[in-house]
């Protein structure tokens, strides 16, 4: 039995590959395996993994493409290692000491999971230290701690984690058979099962965002749409199941966020995908924002009810009343839903009286802001007229004198 087993899946990655493997060798653990589970690679990938095939810690496994999620399963199913890590053939280990403080604070408290933290990377491998990772939701660490499973926050980037391989066979816990999302559902199964995570302020993983492309990319067709819109359903499921109520209302708005994207919101798929998802209903009553977001997908405007539409629009686009700075956040406090005027003939009266009074009063409020500027500029351009004036009368003042002076003289 190795210390950590290192499950990379591999598919066409042979732009980053070398880097990604080369970032698992630096590391100082000295007992470790990496297997490499080629996915179906079509590119030179096939070939560098031969190249690092070499090494006799090195397992390369070879599958059809099934997706990164069974591609995973299959490489656990070979791990020996007392702890599983995970790697993505894009991105890269970070410090070179993390596995090995990871594993001696794991062997030491005897956890089934060490969270450490996860940075940005651009496409040459080096880190984006702008990025404010202390407020992100990737669960940043500055400290070593022991923290409860639902102070982890949202089920995000499995892979800054090590987990007891013991400790997953026992609760069989797999990635899910999904084109996408299978990340957050493996890791909420993870955080639904545990006791407690130790955490060390070490950074361990090196994200390649600017490889990936961001979400839209990759989720592309029905299918990806499908699963990766299933992915929060299911989710959402464990997280409401085994009471993580934070974590579960913070990745709805993830949820509603994606949908309410700008080249989201009017996509056929998604609608047809959205319109046969009955369990929604279950997640998002009618006093919650997502509801709007949902309702706007299955009910398009209609020039039935105008103020109702008013109301869609403005959520959507955020400002579509001349003179105002309304964003959806105040339209979100002024415009509710109640479970009588959703029903109603004439839906959302008095919300549509609520926005016209923001509407009014943010008007009035540009409008006195805008006045208060230009009296300030006035008062500034005569500030700056008088002392001119004063200037140049002093110049002349002082002129004169010189001019009296040299005659003297």
């Amino acid at each position: 039995m190795v210390k950590i087993s290192v499950i990379m899946p591999v598919y066409n990655s042979s732009d980053f590959l070398s880097m990604s493997l080369d970032s698992v060798l630096n590391q100082t653990i000295d007992d470790i395996e990496i297997i490499c589970v080629n996915d179906g690679s079509t590119d030179n990938s096939t070939n560098i993994l031969k190249k690092y095939s070499e090494f006799d810690f090195i397992k390369i496994i070879n599958q059809e493409n099934l997706g990164s999620g069974e591609a995973r399963n299959k490489g656990m199913s070979f791990a020996t290692g007392e702890y599983i890590a995970f790697l993505d053939s894009d991105d890269i280990y970070l410090d070179e000491n993390a596995l090995n403080s990871m594993y001696d604070l794991a062997i030491k408290t005897n956890s089934d999971m060490v969270a450490a933290n996860l940075k940005r990377i651009n496409k040459d491998g080096a880190v984006e230290e702008n990025y404010d990772y202390k407020n992100t939701l990737f669960t940043f660490f500055s400290e070593k701690s022991e923290i409860l499973p639902q102070e982890y926050g949202i089920p995000w980037a499995f892979y800054k984690n090590i987990y007891k391989r013991s400790f997953l066979n026992k609760h069989r816990i797999k990635f899910p058979n999904l084109s996408r999302g299978q990340d957050p559902i493996f890791l909420a199964k993870v955080l639904t099962n545990i006791k407690n995570i130790q955490t060390l302020p070490i950074d361990l993983y090196g994200y390649n965002h600017s490889a990936s492309g961001g979400v839209n990319v990759k989720v592309n067709n029905y299918e990806k749409k499908s699963d990766y819109i299933k992915h929060f359903i299911e989710t959402f499921e464990i997280l409401r199941e085994n009471d993580f109520n934070e974590a579960l209302s913070s990745y709805k708005k993830e949820f509603i966020d994606y949908l309410n994207y700008k080249q989201n919101i009017d996509d056929e798929d998604i609608k047809k995908i959205i319109s046969e998802l009955t369990q929604l209903d279950e997640y998002f009553t009618k006093e919650d924002y997502g509801y709007f977001i949902i309702d706007f997908i299955n009910n398009p405007p209609n020039k039935e009810n105008k103020e109702y539409n008013l109301i869609k629009e403005c959520l959507f686009e955020e400002s579509v009343l001349e003179n105002t700075f309304i964003d959806v956040y105040r339209l979100k406090d002024f415009a509710k839903i109640s479970e009588n005027s959703i029903l109603e003939e004439n839906k959302l009266k008095s919300s549509f009286k609520q926005l016209k009074t923001i509407e009014n009063y943010t008007f009035n409020e540009k409008k006195e802001l805008s006045g208060k500027v230009d009296r300030f500029k006035n008062e500034i351009t005569h500030f700056i007229h008088i002392n001119n004036a004063i200037l140049t009368s002093n110049s002349w003042k002082l002129t004169s004198y010189l001019r009296m002076l040299k005659h003297k003289l």
